[in-house]
C-alpha cells in the first residue's frame, strides 16, 4: 500500500473514544480505499474493525479528505 510508517493511538475524549491513525509514505491519498477494499486478513480487520467499525468509512463512499497538516515539529 505503500505505507512506511503507521502509529495508531487510542484518543478518549468526553464524546466518546476515537482511534487516531498516523501513516507515512510516497502517495497515500488512496490508503483508505486500498485498506477498505483489499482481501488480506489485517487489511480486512484493520477496515471492519478501525475503519468501518469505529469511524464508520464505508468502501461505496469515497474518502473523507486527507487531514490538514498545521504544526509537524523535530527535534
Amino acid at each position: 500500500m505503500g505505507v512506511t510508517r503507521e502509529v495508531v493511538s487510542l484518543q478518549t475524549t468526553p464524546e466518546g473514544d476515537y482511534v487516531v491513525v498516523y501513516q507515512e509514505g510516497d502517495d497515500l491519498a488512496d490508503v483508505i480505499s486500498k485498506y477498505l477494499n483489499s482481501d488480506a486478513p489485517f487489511d480486512r480487520w484493520f477496515a471492519e474493525t478501525i475503519l468501518s467499525g469505529t469511524h464508520g468509512l464505508d468502501a461505496s463512499h469515497p474518502p473523507p479528505p486527507p487531514n490538514e497538516v498545521f504544526v509537524d515539529w523535530q527535534a
